[in-house]
């Protein structure tokens, strides 16, 4: 999946060093959509992307029993 294809992420980590956050995102796979972002205010953020809102609620419930404080967020314009 592209990033262009995306609209909401589920947020499993975020983190004001970019060395925590590739730690944790070298352990996932990113074939499940993970990425590694910056988001505007520089924390670093690793995600993973969805096309639709139903296909990120029925991720999100998957990913809560290893990420308990995961959270969902809508893509925003850049």
């Amino acid at each position: 999946i592209r990033w262009e294809e995306t609209n909401y992420y589920i947020i499993v980590g975020s983190f004001s060093n970019k060395s925590n956050a590739e730690k944790l995102y070298n352990r996932l796979n990113p074939k499940d959509h993970a990425m590694l972002i910056i988001d505007k205010k520089g924390l670093y953020k690793v995600i993973y992307a969805y096309k639709t809102h139903d296909e990120t609620l029925v991720e999100i419930e998957k990913r809560k029993s290893v990420f308990p404080a995961a959270w969902i967020s809508k893509k925003m314009a850049q």
